[in-house]
């Protein structure tokens, strides 16, 4: 049986890969990246009604929060509300937890006085363990350590087993959370191509390639990861037809030419240019510097709204500088601990890397911003022979690989204006955010930065 959308709506009967089992010995295990998937104790559990598999999917997707009745409501019958809305959320709550008493899971599902929510391990749902390896590819990458990148990103994608939710019947859940999953997905393959890509394993990734831009032809970055990776293995007539297939469906399907990327790289392979370094052409290395998140971080929402707005009210289409925020406060109010909370939670926005650096502003052995440009140029795949030695062509090299990137910049602990000046990016796209103790007033008026006091925490919220 199918949905109007080609959905597949009957009993999830699917294979189950060894990698959904991955996960400490919980009573219970869950699988949305594809189709449903509910084991107990390792065996697989059918879940048949197409509302239980709703219903549990949006608790799940809820990420342990309380789930409004009202939300349950719009998730099961799509705005083709039953009479009595409420009683026939209970109803399908009592069902699935005889389901789940019968499964040997009871007591997942707890009832309050605003809705429901499920009670599980962080690790007992797939999409979270995918969220985990990601974390680990980050902190590998900050060491940096590519082969374990490689293998934490590789492990990440193994937990996909195809279109997430793909037999959830509801159009409400889709709308609202497969196009991200989705586009997260793709983010985290090209980063894995990049990765294999710069480890040298051209010949291991190129059918892989040849997959993923048949099945995305206007995604540029995969097309220039198969064209590396083909010119790589020495076959430049098809990484050449790899381009010209691209050019051809962006001039059919949107009537443009391909981008700046893409041309650069098709002439350098016509040209037979190489990298100095390697012998190779190299992709656009994409850094990840942030630290790893804040450990019992509390409170602090309205700051962390105020950044939102700060940073999303810049149109990176238009011709403008990147938005610059200064959070300032005294010592140890929390100002790192709150700029790397937002950082971490709006990486996405930043598919083209993360750079930070702690200028130490107040410490006895400050990093100068000539040194800084140096460590975010190795970070942008400047090799260290091409490295100014000047802080002034320094910058004019930083600005040139940023570029046109979709970048997040935070200089933290900067002492003075003159500490972050050189580290701004020149054009459009990116954000800066900056720590200081100081509300670097020349950053104001001469860059356009905006300033968010922060002032010690009331109660007892944690910074």
């Amino acid at each position: 049986m199918s949905s109007s959308s080609g959905r597949r709506i009957g009993p999830p009967d699917v294979m189950v890969p060894p990698e959904i089992h991955r996960s400490p010995a919980d009573a219970v295990t869950f699988g949305l990246l594809g189709p449903f998937v509910m084991l107990v104790q390792g065996r697989p559990v059918p879940v048949r009604s197409p509302k239980h598999r709703t219903l549990l999917a949006a608790l799940l997707l809820g990420g342990g929060r309380v789930l409004p009745v009202r939300h349950l409501v719009d998730a099961l019958w799509d705005g083709r509300e039953p009479d009595s809305p409420r009683r026939a959320v209970q109803l399908t709550v009592v069902r699935l937890r005889a389901l789940l008493d019968a499964a040997g899971c009871a007591g997942v599902i707890t009832t309050s006085a605003d809705g429901y929510r499920i009670e599980l391990p962080t690790e007992s749902l797939d999409l979270n363990r995918f969220r985990r390896c990601l974390d680990d590819a980050d902190r590998a990458a900050n060491r940096p350590d590519l082969v374990a990148e490689a293998a934490a990103l590789r492990r990440a994608l193994s937990l996909w087993r195809g279109e997430p939710l793909a037999d959830v019947p509801s159009e409400t859940l889709h709308r609202l959370h497969t196009p991200g999953l989705r586009a997260q997905r793709l983010r985290v393959l090209e980063r894995c191509f990049d990765t294999e890509l710069r480890l040298g394993r051209h010949r291991e990734v190129v059918e892989e390639l040849f997959e993923a831009t048949t099945a995305h032809p206007l995604r540029e970055r995969l097309r220039a990861q198969l064209m590396t990776a083909l010119h790589c293995d020495g076959r430049r007539a098809d990484a050449l037809a790899a381009y010209h297939t691209g050019r051809r469906h962006m001039a059919e399907q949107l009537g443009i030419d391909p981008g700046e990327e893409l041309q650069r790289l098709h002439a350098s392979i016509l040209d037979g240019l190489r990298s100095r370094t390697s012998g190779a052409i190299l992709p656009p290395a994409v850094p990840r510097q942030l630290p790893a998140d804040v450990s019992g971080f509390t409170g602090r929402m309205a700051e962390l709204a105020e950044l939102d707005a700060m940073v999303a009210g810049h149109d990176p289409r238009e011709p403008q500088p990147a938005p610059v925020v200064v959070v300032t406060g005294a010592a140890a109010v929390g100002k790192t601990a709150l700029v790397q909370r937002w950082a971490r939670l709006s990486a996405d926005r930043f598919p083209d890397g993360q750079l930070w650096v702690d200028m130490r502003g107040h410490q006895k052995n400050p990093i100068s911003p000539g040194n800084a440009l140096g460590r975010f140029l190795r970070a942008l795949g400047a090799p260290d022979e091409v490295i100014p030695p000047d802080p002034d062509s320094r910058a004019g090299l930083y600005r040139t690989l940023m570029d046109g990137r979709r970048a997040l910049v935070v200089v933290d602990h900067a002492r003075n204006a003159e500490d972050v000046r050189p580290l701004l990016p020149g054009g459009p796209g990116s954000a800066v955010l900056v720590t200081s103790r100081d509300r670097l007033a020349g950053l104001v008026a001469a860059n356009g930065a905006r300033v968010l006091p922060l002032n010690k925490l009331d109660g007892g919220e944690d910074p």
